[in-house]
């Protein structure tokens, strides 16, 4: 799949959001960042720097479940580690959290008593969801990561 630079982190906590709302279920992912040089409907057939970073990122996956891969060595490193970290939560989210934390990711301009209308619930039980969730924190390194990658 292929995403603005800007929204490939965002989108990679969102998917494991939603396949963490299964008990069984987690999902591994090499984020590759780098120039597209062929688009194909046929992701084995596209090409670039983008799709070579993506795979290599996640054929050095070992215990990490989410990782990024730039032409900036430096860059990755300061972001993996944010990624590890970040993990230490997400890979721990229960359904319900992982419920709201989609949802929130996919509502940003609602509060969380919009939030609690949505997935009808209480306001209380959505903060205390996003706070179990380190909803705050990943958003942050979102931001951290997006003001990284502009100087791509």
């Amino acid at each position: 799949m292929s995403l603005d630079i800007d929204q490939a982190l965002l989108a990679a906590i969102h998917l494991k959001a939603a396949i963490k709302q299964s008990k069984i279920y987690d999902v591994r992912m090499g984020i590759g960042l780098g120039a597209v040089k062929y688009l194909s409907p046929q992701i084995t057939e596209s090409n670039g720097t983008a799709y070579v970073n993506s795979g290599a990122c996640f054929d050095a996956l070992k215990k990490e479940t989410l990782a990024i891969q730039s032409p900036r060595p430096e860059l990755d490193e300061v972001l993996n580690i944010m990624i590890r970290l970040a993990l230490l939560t997400i890979d721990g989210w229960s359904q319900v959290v992982s419920k709201v934390v989609k949802t929130a990711i996919e509502h940003p301009g609602k509060n969380q008593k919009e939030l609690a209308q949505l997935l009808d619930k209480s306001q209380s039980n959505i903060s205390e969801a996003l706070q179990r969730g380190g909803y705050d924190e990943v958003m942050r390194m979102n931001a951290f990561y997006k003001k990284s990658i502009a100087q791509l």
